[in-house]
């Protein structure tokens, strides 16, 4: 299949194997029709998915782009606004919408064809971005996320204790809700408590 590797941020690209085919012809949708603008980002969102790509960005004035690898690539048109905010908008609810242009910016999650999304929505100067962060189906174990035996025993202590505060932080698309959420599964298999979760935009489950 064609490859696309044009305006990546390094200078030896990944190679992402996308077909062209399954990508939505943009320029050509009908974006008068939600039906079909809903259609377009469901069709986009569960193909990115199967080539396992972690992130899709739909901003207005910039070219879609996706994080594959830790890695971004860009690919199609730039966006128009009127494009961007009709494509963003059809896989919310009234009254997310409503919450949107009241507040600018929401944060929440969204399930589409079972598969869940932890997404931003944000307006700028040129209009209307998304963010989508594909969330896996299943959680990894912290060997599984690459902590060596001599760290991990440690972290297993500090999730045995009976009180106390762990941070986890790192920059953007760092792993804070991958390790939180690899964190509270061992608490899940290895303690009998009552778990609370507060959090924007809920990504597992």
């Amino acid at each position: 299949p064609p490859q696309l590797v044009d305006e990546v941020e390094e200078k030896e690209p990944p190679v992402v194997n996308i077909k062209y085919e399954e990508l939505p012809d943009l320029p050509n949708i009908n974006f008068n029709n939600e039906t079909d603008c809903r259609g377009v980002m469901n069709r986009l969102i569960n193909y990115l998915r199967t080539i396992e790509v972690t992130e899709l960005h739909m901003s207005a004035g910039s070219r879609p782009f996706i994080r594959y690898r830790g890695k971004i690539v860009k690919f199609g048109d730039v966006l128009a606004p009127e494009m961007a905010e009709k494509l963003n908008l059809s896989l919310l609810s009234l009254g997310r919408r409503e919450q949107l242009r009241r507040e600018q910016e929401i944060n929440i999650s969204l399930e589409i064809g079972g598969m869940r999304y932890r997404c931003n929505f944000l307006y700028h100067t040129m209009g209307l971005s998304g963010t989508y962060t594909f969330v896996p189906n299943e959680l990894r174990s912290l060997t599984e996320l690459g902590f060596l035996a001599n760290s991990l025993s440690g972290i297993e202590d500090l999730l045995d204790y009976q009180s106390g505060l762990i941070l986890v932080s790192s920059p953007h698309h760092g792993g804070k809700t991958t390790t939180i959420n690899s964190m509270i599964d061992w608490m899940n298999n290895n303690r009998q408590d009552h778990i609370i979760m507060l959090e924007i935009g809920r990504a597992h489950v």
